[in-house]
């Protein structure tokens, strides 16, 4: 796994330089709703089941699609529903590897009576689950309909307690797991649950860190970076690399924002997308790239031109869970080449597909907003680590494997001695 960090930064540089099936009240039983629900208790299971709705939604199992994850963040707290098709207990562990060591968990169901339990855990060193001795995530409400048992909670971002996972800008590796068995009663063991029947995981964006869209923004002019028709083999995993060419605009003009388009059908799929630069050292780009200009092909792979290699700075990237993204009011990222960009780029969108559905045509992309208005301040980009390469080799059979990029004084000594202010970051793998 190759890992870079792209930080974006303003130097002291002026520009002139989804959905249930409804269900009836019969359908539901509700025991319990905790005193400190904040909203008026309902007259009907069918007023608390359209109640709530995530900001962000994500199925993680898309080849049954029995396991749906719902969640709202902001910069205090996070809320979560798990929904899933079976009447047993469901556990979600959130982890930054994949490895229930050091895992953040919980685990809940709905009694025969209507009662609904949610228990904070974590993983020790031995991948067992451990009940934390701090219950930190606050059950909101819990209930069984139609075969489905729902549990929505909360917690904050950060419990500060050191069996909890702080929520993060990272990319999580989300596990889940459930049976068709409750257990009686909570095991003073939790190992001793009934036989788990299901489980799986998802890489997952939960976080983005507290960021308000600017509308003005959205007046700006609209360059529409997208996949062409991508028709989705039957396989788990495809990344999706397209050559664009920046239109034709008279003078400078600066990229002040981008938002995600997805067709809501396919929203499962795409897991992120990421636009990066193409330069040719002997400034001939066009010879180099325009030929590729609105061909796509499968990243990396040997169908893919060698020129498409030559595209490596990210300039825009957003994730599942992640939301429209604007510039700080004072700072623009210029775009072309005769202003010390780039005029071609590669448009890339990683599709994740766990149920190998076929005949799913795609055309996802970022809408990139520019404007001719300069900014005071040019943006820069700086991406640390380990470059994505085909030489970037992992040796077989490893559990983990540690990638390290080092900055060495030939790239900082051209920071300025006072300093750049970050205003954007984001951690790319493949």
């Amino acid at each position: 796994m190759a890992l870079a960090i792209v930080l974006a930064f303003v130097m002291a540089t002026t520009s002139s330089e989804a959905e249930a099936t409804p269900s009836s009240a019969e359908d539901i039983s509700i025991k319990t709703l905790p005193p400190d629900y904040a909203r008026p208790v309902f007259e009907s299971a069918d007023a608390l089941l359209s109640d709530w709705e995530g900001e962000h939604w994500a199925s993680l199992d898309a080849d049954q699609d029995k396991v749906a994850l719902s969640w709202t963040t902001n910069s205090e707290e996070a809320i979560f529903q798990i929904q899933v098709v079976t009447t047993g207990w469901v556990s979600l562990a959130l982890t930054f590897r994949g490895s229930m060591v050091g895992s953040d968990i919980i685990l809940g169901w709905i009694s025969d009576t209507g009662a609904a339990t949610l228990i904070d855990a974590h993983g020790n060193q031995f991948g067992q689950t451990v009940k934390d001795k701090s219950q930190d995530y606050r059950l909101i409400v819990g209930y069984q309909y139609q075969e489905n048992t729902v549990l929505r909670f909360k917690r904050k971002i950060n419990t500060c307690d050191g069996e909890d996972l702080a929520i993060t800008n990272d990319t999580f590796h989300v596990r889940w797991a459930y049976s068709e068995q409750d257990p009686l009663k909570e095991p003073a063991d939790l190992s001793q649950l009934p036989p788990m029947s299901r489980s799986g995981s998802r890489s997952l964006h939960l976080f983005e860190s507290t960021h308000t869209f600017n509308q003005k923004t959205a007046d700006a002019l609209q360059w529409m970076v997208q996949s062409n028709s991508v028709k989705l083999p039957a396989k788990h995993t495809l990344y999706w690399c397209t050559m664009l060419k920046l239109p034709e605009m008279p003078g400078k003009h600066h990229m002040i924002g981008y938002r995600p388009t997805i067709a809501e059908e396919n929203r499962r799929y795409v897991h992120h997308m990421m636009l990066y630069e193409c330069h040719d050292e002997d400034a001939k780009s066009y010879e180099r790239f325009h030929k590729h200009v609105n061909s796509g092909y499968e990243c990396r792979s040997p169908n893919m031109p060698e020129d498409f290699k030559r595209c490596k700075g990210v300039v825009a990237a957003w994730g599942l869970g992640g939301e429209a993204f604007s510039f700080p009011p004072e700072a623009g990222y210029p775009v072309g080449e005769d202003h010390g960009s780039a005029t071609y780029y590669m448009f890339e969108v990683h599709y994740d597909n766990p149920g190998q559905h076929s005949g799913i045509i795609d055309s996802s992309g970022l809408e990139i907003l520019l404007t001719p208005k300069l900014r005071k301040y040019d943006s820069g980009l700086m991406t640390v680590g380990h470059d994505v390469s085909s030489l970037h080799l992992i040796p077989p059979g490893l559990e983990h494997y540690t990638s390290v990029g080092h900055c060495p004084d030939l790239c900082t000594s051209s920071l300025p001695n006072r300093g750049v202010r970050v205003f954007f970051w984001v951690a790319s793998y493949t």
